[in-house]
């Protein structure tokens, strides 16, 4: 339950009121939403028929009172056949001022990924078609009469769908530049809900994302580790696939503009598997009905999700973010929750 924790030791005692308008959340251990609740007069929430397993409560205090630092979020662990309860203590605010909307904030998580297979990186001549994947190099730009086409892929991406993507990059290990001026490349991602090896499909076959970045490389950049620009938009495409899975994998690839006349070499993982190509993420997990991911629940999420009433599972046009109640179709009750969750803030 949440009550009001009186004499603030953190404890439920008789005669401490219950509190009303408490959200609690109910996350995966990874912080992934599954369920919420809002608090009723009694103070009580209660989730059934969940499996066994870690999970994460987190409350959103009700108007009026705050919680000590650190108390609003707690790891829990469900037995099969068992109850597990946990109070929540809440407590009034000093101030007897109205409280101010919180601001949308967004709690950052952070991925970090390298090559970790001889299949993962390669580059491919665009012309001819050859695909050299057993290279101690992987070659970018313009080389033996052929714009190539690089693909760095990077193995079991721990990043949950509905996610905003803040920040995102890759890290190469330059070792050689041949070009006399600029190698400029355009990197995009393979649209592929978990992309397979450059042995099983080869870069220059795999469909690619709209949102791409530019990467242009100075002939005076010093060699070493180089970091790209933000990919941030072309992770946010892949990751947005309906079919997307965490721990699936994700491939970047890094074609040759037209107007290069040289190339510059990368370390590959054949080449020092502690040198091979590496990938950031920053994601923020935005809430079940935060359909846009703007880490604000608004009219626009609940639109959203009655725009797609009548949708099933079996219908191309069927996504699962609407789906909020997990039911393999999109009706009444999805809408139902997007209303309820309206005006909760954040991302985790």
């Amino acid at each position: 339950m949440v009550f009001h924790d009186l004499n603030g030791n953190g404890t439920y005692q008789a005669g401490e009121p219950p509190l009303a308008g408490a959200v609690i959340w109910l996350q995966q251990a990874d912080g992934t939403p599954l369920l919420d609740m809002t608090t009723g007069a009694d103070g009580l929430y209660g989730f059934r028929d969940i499996d066994a397993g870690a999970y994460r409560l987190e409350e959103t205090d009700p108007p009026g009172f705050t919680s000590a630092p650190g108390s609003n979020l707690v790891n829990i662990a469900v037995s099969a056949g068992q109850t597990t309860a946990h109070d929540f203590a809440d407590l009034l605010l000093a101030t007897s001022t109205p409280t101010a909307t919180p601001t949308p904030t967004s709690t950052p998580n952070l991925g970090q990924f390298q090559v970790i297979s001889g299949l993962d990186d390669t580059s491919q001549r665009i012309s001819s078609g050859y695909n050299d994947l057993s290279a101690i190099v992987v070659r970018l730009g313009y080389a033996n009469s052929n714009q190539l086409l690089g693909g760095l892929r990077f193995q079991d991406v721990a990043v949950p769908f509905h996610v905003k993507i803040m920040d995102a990059g890759l890290e190469i290990n330059r070792t050689y530049h041949q070009a006399s001026g600029a190698v400029n490349l355009t990197v995009r991602g393979a649209a592929l809900d978990d992309a397979p090896d450059f042995q099983t499909l080869a870069p220059l076959a795999m469909p690619t994302t709209t949102a791409s970045s530019a990467w242009s490389f100075a002939a005076i950049t010093p060699l070493g580790w180089t970091s790209s620009p933000n990919l941030a938009a072309v992770v946010q495409e892949v990751v947005d696939r309906p079919n997307w899975q965490p721990n699936a994998a994700l491939a970047f690839l890094l074609r040759s503009d037209t107007g290069n006349t040289g190339y510059l070499d990368a370390v590959s993982y054949e080449g020092n598997p502690a040198s091979a190509a590496r990938l950031r993420i920053s994601y923020a997990v935005c809430r079940a009905a935060d359909i846009d991911c703007s880490c604000q629940v608004a009219i626009n999420d609940v639109e959203a999700v009655a725009a797609h009433w009548g949708l099933d599972s079996g219908n191309p046009a069927w996504n699962r973010l609407y789906d909020l109640v997990s039911n393999g179709v999109i009706d009444a009750a999805d809408v139902a929750a997007a209303a309820s969750a309206w005006g909760q803030v954040g991302c985790y």
